[in-house]
Order: C-alpha cells, then structure tokens, then sequence
C-alpha cells in the first residue's frame, strides 16, 4: 500500500538524501498534512530553532541552510525550502536592502 508515502519516503528508497528546511512556526504546522511529510526528511531545520525571537524571519536567513545542505557530501539531494509564501505579503518577508517593494 503506498497510500501514506510521502515524497521524502520515496526519495529514500531511491538513495536521495532529503531536506526539510522552513521558515513557517512548528506550531502552525501541526494541523496541516505537512508533519508527515517534513518527519520523514533526513534533516529538518526550522529558522526559528535559531532565531526564536524573530515573528517573521526573512526569507534569505534560509540561504546558509539551502548552502549547507548543498555542500553536504550526499551524492543525491532533494531539498525541500517551505517559506511563508503568500501567506503574508512579499514586503514583509524580506530585509529592506534586498526589498523593492517596501
């Protein structure tokens, strides 16, 4: 039965080491199908395990995360970046010297 795969289950099977990396809240998560999903990744990394007083960490604080995950030795890599997206408008989710729109 492959009705409870997720997409990190099935790139392990292949060999493919898996990321979850996220600026979303844990807590937010919890009521989503996202849980199932982000648990069974090899690594995950949530900003706010390193900045727990930032509301709204802006989108690049993700970049050393994304750069550590593609210097990891691991042949094959699927990794997954889960930002605010349009929960939230884009002005807000990015630092004033790399943001136009503020």
């Amino acid at each position: 039965d492959f009705s409870d795969l997720t997409i990190a289950d099935l790139a392990k099977e292949c060999g493919i080491k898996t990321w979850w990396i996220s600026t979303h809240h844990k807590d937010g998560l919890i009521s989503s199908s996202v849980p199932q999903a982000m648990s069974r990744c090899d690594v995950v990394q949530f900003l706010e395990d390193d900045f727990p007083r930032s509301s709204m960490p802006h989108d690049q604080l993700i970049l050393p995360y994304l750069s550590n995950a593609l210097q990891d030795p691991a042949p094959k890599k699927l990794i997954m970046v889960h930002l605010m997206g349009s929960h939230l408008p884009y002005r807000f989710r990015c630092s004033i010297s790399l943001c136009r729109h503020r």
